[in-house]
């Protein structure tokens, strides 16, 4: 893996000795998504359908005590590593993301280990843990804070550098099964995308390129009406968004989709133009936005500090159409909102994050021509 490393440092120099400004001229918002092949690893094969499992040797055996339930059980577990990927620019931020099933018992750990200007590697960050179960057989799912350290750290599902950015990453896999199971966790997709999100405020809103509406079929439901509800889970309604210790981490709901057959990822998009591509294919996408007081015509409250809704269409105008959970009713969760408004709330709060989810084997649309491929 230090020969990827090799590779990844005459890059990073090259690089680095090219001015920020240049980078910025050619690519306003500097974003790459990449997903990586899977191939077999140490303890770990691609079955039939190109899904990464557990193999019948090389495995090695370990202990894990989930931190939320107190239990400790043996486990075995094989491991893969991708290939070094450099990103052809400095970012300072970077989310993974994954596709995968895991019977019962099972689980799999997400890491995700950066590189310097120099060429040079960080520690192993952990990204993740994660199981789609919740019965008392399975681990709770988990993110795992205090991996600060001079390079950087991870809040939740995002790796934030420090003081200076990095320039290439690779991604673990760890695959765990129940001591004497013959069950295995089975991924699909892995990938990364990696930024140096937008912060120049006024954000300048891009140029539509609708000629027409387009609204997508999606269901419209409100999460205000279950207010009070599923005590449980916090209440519902607001306290989703707010309180509740489970809704809030990225990958962590797109990897969730894939228990039903579909595929996702993580990714952040440049503009609102960018947005129109996937409605144009026919994909809806989940947004996150936050603004200070009476930022968004027509939003429910006068602020948010995080809120997710869906991107169902836009007018021909090219002001987005929105499936809004913070509606009082299922029928009031339609809305158009105001191009500029929503652009720069969403660019300049969460640098244009959306989950893209859509049914396995479906086409996403063509990447924008001249700038680093974001999906």
């Amino acid at each position: 893996m230090r020969v990827g490393f090799t590779l990844l440092a005459a890059v990073a120099l090259l690089l680095a000795q090219s001015a920020r400004s240049v980078t910025s001229a050619a690519q306003p918002y500097p974003v790459s998504y990449h997903a990586f092949a899977l191939a077999a690893g140490t303890g770990t094969v691609v079955d039939r359908s190109g899904a990464l499992v557990l193999g019948s040797t090389g495995l090695a055996t370990t202990s894990y005590t989930d931190p939320h339930r107190g239990t400790t059980r043996s486990y075995e577990v094989g491991t893969w590593t991708s290939p070094a990927y450099a990103t052809g620019f400095g970012f300072s931020e970077l989310v993974s993301s994954w596709i995968a099933e895991t019977p019962t018992g099972t689980f799999i750990r997400v890491s995700m280990q950066a590189v310097r200007a120099d060429g040079s590697p960080t520690k192993w960050y952990t990204m993740g843990i994660w199981a789609s179960g919740d019965s008392d057989a399975d681990i709770l799912r988990t993110s795992v804070g205090g991996q600060g350290d001079a390079d950087g750290f991870v809040a939740i599902d995002t790796f934030f550098a420090k003081d200076h950015p990095m320039w290439g990453y690779e991604l673990g896999l760890a695959l765990y099964r129940p001591v004497g199971s013959s069950a295995s966790p089975a991924v699909r997709r892995i990938g990364a995308v990696a930024s140096d999100p937008v912060n120049t405020k006024p954000y300048l809103p891009s140029a539509t390129t609708m000629t027409g509406d387009i609204v997508l079929g999606v269901p419209a439901f409100s999460q205000e009406i279950h207010a009070g509800e599923f005590p449980e889970y916090d209440g519902g309604g607001e306290a989703w968004c707010n309180h509740y210790n489970g809704a809030g981490n990225w990958p962590f709901n797109v990897a969730y989709a894939g228990r039903f057959g579909l595929d996702g990822q993580v990714t952040q998009l440049r503009s609102l133009a960018e947005a129109e591509r996937f409605i144009k294919a026919g994909i809806p996408l989940v947004a996150s936005i936050a603004f200070t007081s009476n930022k968004l015509d027509g939003f429910l409250f006068k602020s948010t500090a995080g809120h997710l809704l869906v991107i169902v269409g836009f007018t021909k105008e090219g002001n987005p159409v929105v499936n809004d959970p913070a509606a009082t009713s299922d029928a009031s969760v339609r809305r158009t909102y105001d191009r500029a408004q929503f652009e720069r709330n969403w660019m300049t709060s969460t640098g244009g994050i959306v989950y893209v989810i859509y049914p396995r084997g479906k086409a996403l649309p063509a990447n924008v021509p001249g700038v680093s491929a974001n999906w």
